[in-house]
């Protein structure tokens, strides 16, 4: 079962239940773990050179699923399961660099939400790209609920991806204050506001920016996770 199922079902469990959707969510502990298991899987994927170009919630795969999760979604009495998630969809990775190119953004429609807004502009991939991906599925293991349940809305529909990602973070980030505590939440906006790379509109990558954007990313993400996943605070 992949995360975004895990999302969706949680949704979706809430209101065949008539329940409070906080019941259909994982232990607060379980949402810190898994967020930095995803940060470190990217952060070791990014040491080698590479470039996963397709990091969603729907690429979040787990095994030995309880069968009463398709019905009553996960809970903090089964959460513990999230502990061990696979990461797939590795069709698109590449080495980084200026030596290697893709065929640039995939014309799908489907998880566009994951997609900086600026790869379309560019055309070419770099690491913080990645980070933005993993920025949203953040946003989506804090509030428990899938990115395509806020790009859905009608007043979204029609917004470009830069007026999607802006919105985002001004109506949705802050939100996760109170959910998940300050240090997650300025987590989430670094990713989704280009902190860790300023030149992320620049159609040119500067492989200077993207070492600096890596080192950034395992001081002001990787670390404050793993110390929030440790209860080290």
């Amino acid at each position: 079962m992949t995360l975004n199922r895990l999302l969706n079902l949680s949704i979706l469990s809430a209101k065949k239940s008539k329940i409070d959707r906080y019941m259909t969510q994982p232990n607060l502990d379980e949402k810190f773990r898994l967020a930095s298991m995803l940060a470190d899987f990217l952060a070791e994927f990014h040491s080698t050179g590479w470039l996963h170009e397709n990091y969603h919630s729907n690429n979040i795969v787990f095994f030995d699923i309880p069968a009463s999760l398709e019905s009553n979604g996960i809970s903090f009495v089964n959460s513990s399961m999230l502990n061990n998630p696979f990461i797939v969809g590795l069709n698109k990775s590449r080495p980084g660099g200026e030596a290697w190119h893709t065929q640039g953004p995939s014309s799908k429609t489907d998880y566009l939400e994951y997609r900086h807004p600026a790869y379309q502009q560019t055309g070419h991939f770099r690491v913080s790209y990645d980070y933005y991906s993993l920025g949203i599925m953040l946003l989506e293991i804090g509030l428990w609920i899938p990115i395509s349940a806020i790009a859905n809305q009608s007043d979204y529909r029609t917004m470009s991806p830069s007026e999607m990602r802006n919105a985002i973070v001004s109506n949705y980030v802050p939100h996760l204050g109170c959910k998940m505590g300050r240090m997650y939440q300025n987590i989430v906006h670094i990713l989704l506001s280009d902190q860790l790379d300023p030149e992320a509109e620049r159609e040119v990558a500067d492989p200077e920016v993207g070492q600096r954007a890596y080192s950034a990313f395992l001081e002001d993400v990787v670390d404050p996770l793993y110390r929030l996943a440790s209860n080290i605070l």
